[in-house]
């Protein structure tokens, strides 16, 4: 899921808009982003992302959406971040879940296709890159 948000949004109310574009309970979505939160955000500005994630029953598939600020190159209140990547998964979920979901995370934090895709806003390239992290994790457990 992509998606281009109002550059001006705080955090409840980019985690809210998250919930809104989730496939599944926007309710339910919202509120664990919001518990998982708690415990720790994770806005990396020097790295130009934040990162929403939670275990939720408001979704049934592992999901991950990319949230940019419209018509801006950041967010007005958070200096630095370029997107906001979202990753949802079932509270009932398969280990492959983890290791997608994980294999994301650790994509962005570096200079990698996937990075570099997100913050020139390419979906195509994002939906290779993911492809090609989902078929790296099958090679690996196929060994």
């Amino acid at each position: 899921m992509f998606a281009n948000v109002d550059p001006a949004l705080d955090w409840p109310a980019l985690v809210a808009e998250a919930g809104l574009l989730a496939d599944g309970s926007a309710s339910e979505v919202t509120s664990a982003l919001l518990e998982r939160e708690k415990i720790g955000s994770v806005m990396v500005p020097e790295l130009g992302f934040g990162l929403l994630h939670a275990k939720t029953t408001g979704v049934k598939n592992a999901q991950v959406q990319f949230l940019w600020p419209a018509q801006a190159q950041e967010f007005a209140a958070y200096p630095g971040i370029r997107a906001v990547v979202v990753l949802l998964m079932p509270a009932d979920y398969a280990s492959y879940h983890q290791k997608l979901l994980s294999s994301v995370t650790t994509y962005m934090m570096e200079t990698t296709n996937l990075q570099q895709a997100v913050f020139e806003r390419e979906e195509r390239r994002i939906q290779q890159a993911l492809s090609a992290i989902y078929l790296e994790l099958i090679r690996a457990d196929m060994a």
